[in-house]
């Protein structure tokens, strides 16, 4: 039976219906239960996700339940193309995330629909471009067959409007309200968004359902109005359910008494559990209480020496304390309980001691300049040390002197501990010592890894550290070659890509062999691996990044090229950055998003004749516009792999990105031969004529004096 036959049958019993029995149509609607029982359920994608992704995950199963849903810490999807689904244990769809932009980011949590059944699954599906966030998840509810009451914040007033929120089809918010006796008449209104259609159900005692209710409203109607004559007295409660669609909504139950009942004017009861008076505490502390009253608690709020640090709606009501940025001192905590009627009452304050143990300091602390001695004793073994390094330092020198039968080697990272994989610079040589150069180290803590590559024995390590401004070095003489090239295949934190390496060494062995550059004029920044054609500068960070770049467009006179391959993002409208090994997880005080107007800034200062970018990364066309605007444009040629919100691929049948195949090994390398003669207009106008990507996914050129060629 369809919807809109059955606005038609139930139009007189809006009026007043003693009893409903179950109909086939209830099997469409998602059934909604009150509050039950919480029980940690923790689950997780990769943060970011994969692209192309597709995984399901299973909550336990819970003996006895015969509903339950599940709460997500965080939600944050690529809208429309990247979904989230919640599914039965038999697999069916009962609700979806990120089919619309309102319900693709859910930054500070949200439940999902109720699931029938002893368990469910959620499931992440992803598309070809665009990593996001993915989810977190903390705890499951279930319900057994009794029905708790709903959470107290959902207390309605008669006459009073409040307001709730539905993320989609099936989707539901259960509401109370007190009715006494002598009531005549209650009428149920739900305005809901234009484009959805949320109905509603009434049930005296406990909760409704789409198959057992006292009364509802399920027509097309906006508002869904139902009136019903002569309720019961006692907790009525209200359901509001999303047949289709989502948004925001209000409802208003208005009650009529033959002799108006007496307001509300007891005020809740509520007591502090934990801690107790006199307690001494450290670390996180959970601060719980319990509340009464004789309609309903709305809220507990939370108070650490007077001031408000929580405020929590349902039982069992509790806020974690971080006592660590307290001082070691006494503090009170109180609670305070309101009704809906905004009675208010306040626990007895108790007077706890903060004690925090003060660590001691490590004993692998570095001092600059300063020897320090430790000891190997097992071949592969390893010590962590750290140094303290402030802004404005120019050099790192670590030296490890190892023993002679031993080969002992270091690594350096700073803001976290380096492993073998992963590091800012290693000294990977066989010397004695083995020493290490660092230019311009990030400020912040600096761990030094000294790991035995064979042997043991007893070694010192130095790290020096030099502060202050350096000389300019010389300028370079007249038609001196300059290069920066990036190329990042695997990530700090974000999904990998395959070919980015292979592009830098592709552009390297280009330049160094058509275009007349020499090796040590060109700069690597790559991701810590070791097939690079020649020892990376450092890891590609933003601040190496920002780094190396100054360094390039310092070179007075000089011809200079900036190629870069590895992921790119922006909002799609023009503003664009390229994601730097440490995109998401930044390093050296940058968050590792390297922006259009940065890479601007750098290129404006520029006193180079000549500056060449090339830049393989999605959302790259955004680059260009700020480029085009610098009052030095016209030394500046730039070749993008597509538009402002495109996107790039990868060539696997030569292990490129596609741009990079098409320019450098279809156009420069085989059409023209590699005749340094080549200019870029005509390498640009080539490589696009037989690109296969169009559209958002064009190739783009930025040409700043269109009136002359340009050559590299």
């Amino acid at each position: 039976m369809s919807k809109i036959m059955l606005v038609l049958l139930t139009g007189i019993f809006a009026l007043s219906i003693l009893a409903v029995m179950p109909t086939a149509d209830a099997a469409k609607e998602q059934v909604a239960v009150a509050r039950g029982t919480t029980a940690s359920c923790v689950l997780a994608s990769a943060h970011n996700y994969a692209n192309s992704y597709t995984n399901t995950w299973s909550s336990q199963t819970v003996s006895g339940a015969t509903q339950m849903r599940i709460h997500f810490t965080r939600i944050e999807l690529e809208a429309t193309y990247d979904k989230i689904y919640i599914l039965n244990s038999a697999g069916t769809t009962i609700q979806t995330f990120g089919a619309t932009s309102a319900t693709s980011t859910y930054a500070s949590g949200v439940w999902s629909s109720w699931v029938t059944g002893t368990s469910l699954k959620v499931k992440l599906v992803t598309d070809s471009s665009v990593q996001k966030w993915g989810f977190a998840t903390d705890l499951i509810e279930y319900e057994t067959g009794t029905t708790p009451p709903p959470p107290p914040s959902n207390v309605l007033t008669s006459g009073v409007a409040a307001s709730g929120s539905l993320t989609g089809s099936g989707n539901s918010q259960m509401w109370t309200i007190a009715v006494n006796s002598g009531c005549t008449q209650m009428v149920a209104s739900v305005n809901d968004p234009t484009g959805s259609d949320f109905d509603s159900y009434g049930k005296m005692g406990s909760a409704p359902t789409t198959s057992s209710y006292t009364w509802r409203g399920y027509t097309s109607s906006h508002p869904e109005v139902v009136t019903y004559a002569n309720p019961a007295a006692g907790t009525w409660y209200i359901m509001v359910l999303s047949y289709s669609g989502s948004g925001s909504y209000t409802i208003t139950c208005t009650l009529t008494y033959s002799t108006p009942p007496p307001s509300d004017t007891t005020a809740p009861t509520v007591s502090l559990t934990a801690p107790t008076a006199g307690a001494t505490v450290s670390g996180t502390v959970s601060v719980t209480a319990t509340a009464s009253d004789n309609v309903g608690v709305a809220k507990v709020e939370f108070y650490i020496d007077s001031v408000l640090k929580t405020t929590d709606t349902s039982s069992p009501y509790s806020y974690s304390w971080v006592t660590t940025s307290y001082t070691n001192a006494a503090h009170t905590v109180y609670a305070k309980a309101y009704d809906a009627a905004n009675n208010a009452g306040t626990s007895t304050t108790v007077s706890v001691t903060v004690n925090n143990a003060v660590p001691p300091p490590p004993s692998n602390v570095l001092t600059s300049g300063v020897a320090s001695s430790g000891s190997i004793t097992t071949s592969g073994g390893s010590f962590m040390w750290q140094i303290t390094v402030n802004s404005g330092c120019t050099q790192m020198v670590t030296s490890v002197s190892d023993p002679t039968s031993a080969d002992f080697d270091s690594y350096g990272q700073v803001g976290a501990q380096p492993t073998t994989s992963s590091y800012a610079w290693r000294g990977y040589t066989s010397s004695h010592p083995e020493v290490v150069t660092f230019a311009n180290p990030g400020a912040g803590t600096w761990y030094i890894m000294v790991k035995s590559y064979s042997g043991t024995g007893a070694y010192t390590i130095t790290c020096t550290l030099t502060y202050g401004t350096p000389p300019p070095p010389p300028p370079p003489p007249s038609g001196s070659k300059f290069a920066v090239i990036v190329g990042i295949s695997n990530y700090k934190s974000i999904n990998d890509l395959s070919f980015c390496d292979e592009d830098a060494t592709d552009w390297f062995n280009y330049l160094v062999n058509s275009c007349g550059y020499s090796a040590s004029n060109i700069r690597i920044l790559g991701d810590g691996g070791t097939y690079y054609p020649q020892t990376c500068w450092g890891k590609a960070t933003e601040a190496n990044y920002k780094t190396c770049l100054t360094w390039l467009f310092s070179q007075s006179g000089a011809e200079v090229s900036f190629i870069t391959s590895g992921h790119g993002s922006g909002d799609g409208s023009g503003e664009s950055y390229l994601c730097a090994w440490d995109c998401s997880s930044g390093e050296s005080g940058e968050d590792g998003s390297f922006y259009d107007h940065e890479l601007a800034a750098l290129v404006g200062a520029s006193v180079a004749s000549k500056i060449f970018i090339f830049v393989d990364h999605c959302y790259s066309g955004g680059l260009g516009p700020e480029l085009m605007a610098l009052s030095n444009k016209a030394a500046v040629f730039c070749s993008t792999t597509c538009t402002a919100n495109g996107y790039g691929y990868d060539e696997p049948s030569v292990s490129n990105g596609a741009w990079t195949a098409r320019f450098v090994h279809d156009t420069l390398q085989t059409h023209f031969g590699s005749s340094a003669s080549t200019t870029m207009e005509e390498a640009q106008t080539y490589a696009a004529s037989g690109y296969s990507h169009t559209g958002g996914d064009a190739a783009m050129v930025f040409d700043g004096n269109t009136g002359a060629s340009f050559t590299i």
